[in-house]
């Protein structure tokens, strides 16, 4: 067994330190990991989806309201709504997983027109690796959804979720791609932020909407 693959879970935690580089470095295709970090990304998605959402729901008694977000079946916990939740929980998962899949296929058709002679299936793990920390995102939007039906929510709780929650694993996830990019392709720093803004530009965006539409529907 390789010294990369004894040790592969230690490095999918040095994802979320200043040890990133060296991951990316030891990671380089064609001693890429690609099983592991697709599962850690799944498997803590389901956990905080399955586990850790309904036991806070049901913790905080949040009220389910006309047009929310939060689904009916992580409060009301009659047989039912269980079946529902078990189904929408793994199209969720699924839904990230493609999401993984297009980000991959992206950068995969990036390095052809630049001639960067890698495979897909490394892109994929590529794509995986620098969004562990996006896992964070998924816990912080539970605990959104829960503010956003609290009375009076608080503004500075509010801003504290977005900031520690959304916009900081945003932005080491762009670190990391850049990061990555740099030492996979060994392109200069503009390619790589070029390459790294687009995708996340359209998640930034995408996701400023969703905040915007709990905020005024919470306010």
């Amino acid at each position: 067994m390789s010294l990369m693959n004894k040790h592969i879970w230690k490095h999918v935690w040095s994802i979320y330190t200043l040890s990133s580089r060296q991951v990316f470095e030891l990671i380089k295709p064609p001693d890429t990991p690609i099983l592991v970090p697709v599962l850690f990304v799944c498997i803590a998605s389901t956990l905080i989806l399955l586990v850790l959402m309904p036991i806070l729901y049901s913790f905080i008694g949040v009220n389910v309201m006309d047009e929310s977000i939060i689904p009916t079946e992580f409060v009301d916990f009659s047989l039912t709504p269980i079946l529902t939740l078990v189904i929408w929980v793994p199209a969720t998962v699924v839904a990230l997983f493609v999401t993984l899949v297009l980000l991959g296929t992206y950068f995969f058709i990036v390095g052809r027109r630049f001639r960067i002679d890698i495979p897909w299936k490394h892109w994929l793990g590529f794509a995986a690796w620098i969004n562990i920390p996006m896992v964070l995102t998924l816990f912080g939007t539970s605990l959104l959804s829960v503010w956003g039906h609290t009375p009076n929510p608080s503004r500075i709780y509010f801003v504290a979720l977005i900031v520690i929650f959304i916009v900081s694993p945003l932005v080491w996830a762009v670190v990391l791609c850049v990061q990555g990019l740099r030492i996979w392709t060994e392109k200069g720093m503009s390619f790589c932020v070029i390459v790294t803004v687009i995708p996340y530009f359209i998640y930034a965006v995408l996701t400023a909407l969703d905040i915007i539409y709990l905020a005024v529907q919470a306010w």
